[in-house]
């Protein structure tokens, strides 16, 4: 009767909507996939982010998007401030720059991303960069 209880649990947590904590981790961890398409990118982004993906050429996109040198280590979700249409995630991400497999560069970056409700699904509106921490493993050369 337990194991049936907690089956019937599992299933049901699994088919709930998605809050706009789990909108965002599925966001970044895509957004540090290696096959990202802009589609996907302007489907799960909304307002001002999605403008801006819209507004780019295709070499532009191609630069700022490209994370085949890049590692996520860590996603910590810091604050959240959210009602039945919105939601300000405070966050922090760890990630490698990467160099021929080597780490290069340790980061840590803390940002607000801005959530919005579109059509039942949360959807990451805007993205603010709070304080960037930077570890070089190497000098730093021009």
């Amino acid at each position: 009767m337990i194991k049936i209880f907690f089956l019937l649990f599992f299933v049901c947590s699994c088919m709930a909507p998605e809050g706009p904590e789990q909108a965002l981790r599925n966001f970044i961890n895509y957004r540090f996939s290696g096959d990202q398409t802009r589609e996907k990118l302007l489907d799960m982004s909304a307002g001002n982010l999605q403008a801006q993906i819209e507004v780019l050429d295709e070499e532009s996109f191609a630069k700022i998007y490209k994370v085949s040198d890049i590692k996520l280590k860590r996603v910590k979700i810091n604050l959240k401030n959210c009602n039945e249409e919105s939601c300000s995630i405070t966050y922090t991400l760890s990630f490698s720059t990467l160099r021929k497999g080597n780490e290069i560069f340790r980061s840590e970056v803390k940002k607000i991303a801005d959530m919005v409700k579109v059509d039942g699904s949360w959807k990451v509106s805007d993205v603010t960069n709070i304080k960037t921490y930077i570890d070089s493993k190497e000098p730093i050369t021009p």
